[in-house]
């Protein structure tokens, strides 16, 4: 299982204002920055809620010598857009979503074929009034159904663990999920409290010998694969999660479904199905965002 880091920056919108080329060969000193000031534009240091988004206008442009050759972003100090251009001069625009961190410094250099560069540096701190919280990120969990001898079909939300059936029997104040497919249902996501068919899972630790059941409720949600990845508080799964119409099972689920849940615990998430093997012994793949608290 793979965790990486929840923080998404979103960047749309490039415009070319004006090109000009020029082969000089002389070194004409830096190249300059700064950026647009009002309209729709933030071009200074400002505070913004989490969630919230700007537009910010980048206008460079040469020494009169030598060309511009690359735009640089930086997000406290981490390189996270690079351009390559060949102009004189230029205007870009960008959106940028604010993150959960108190403050994060935007650093924007633009440098030339010379390899004198220029920045400007945007600072945005976060509104103390947001309620936002962060998340963690499983850009791939795999469950295996009831007859995967390979696979794990149990997890807990709070840690991340994977659980064989014998597992999740020792540990059953901790499991969550897990997957199975019936011949009715299909494809199942759901948890020890869902009223598993009988005979789904058997022997001495099937589910009617558990003590301690968790129940998961889940909702299913129309949305996108841009619209997953653009997910980095939990904001937009507190929003889209409804108790009232929660059930306690994904059913028949199918690639690219994806369920916002809310765990025994309290635990709210979001989940896209990536790959389903529907049968006895199949696979269930997906990406999951869930609170981290």
């Amino acid at each position: 299982m793979n965790k990486i880091s929840n923080r998404l920056v979103v960047i749309i919108g490039l415009a070319l204002l004006y090109i000009s080329f020029s082969a000089c060969e002389k070194d004409g000193g830096n190249p300059s920055i700064s950026l647009s000031q009002g309209g729709d534009f933030v071009g200074q240091d400002t505070m913004l809620m989490v969630g919230d988004s700007i537009n910010v206008g980048i206008e460079v442009a040469w020494n009169g010598v030598n060309s511009l050759d690359k735009l640089e972003i930086f997000l406290n100090g981490d390189l996270v857009s690079m351009t390559d251009m060949s102009l004189d001069q230029a205007q870009f625009q960008i959106v940028i979503v604010k993150g959960i961190s108190d403050a994060e410094t935007w650093s924007f250099t633009v440098s030339d074929t010379k390899k004198n560069s220029a920045t400007v540096d945007l600072v945005l701190t976060k509104d103390p009034n947001s309620i936002y919280g962060p998340i963690r990120f499983y850009d791939n969990t795999a469950l295996g159904a009831q007859q995967n001898l390979v696979q794990p079909g149990f997890i807990s939300i709070s840690s991340g663990e994977l659980f064989t059936l014998d597992g999740a029997y020792m540990n059953q104040a901790k499991i969550d999920l897990l997957f199975y497919y019936d011949g009715d249902e299909g494809a199942v996501l759901a948890s020890p409290g869902a009223n598993v068919p009988a005979g789904i899972f058997e022997g001495d630790h099937s589910l009617g010998n558990w003590t301690t059941v968790n129940t998961t409720y889940f909702q299913k949600v129309e949305m996108t694969a841009d619209d997953f990845d653009r997910i980095f508080h939990d904001g937009s799964i507190l929003t889209n999660f409804d108790q009232d119409i929660a059930k306690r099972k994904a059913k028949a689920l199918a690639v690219n479904d994806v369920y916002v849940f809310k765990t025994e615990s309290g635990i709210h998430g979001i989940l896209m199905v990536l790959e389903v093997e529907p049968i006895a012994d199949g696979l269930l793949r997906f990406a999951m965002k869930v609170q981290d608290n």
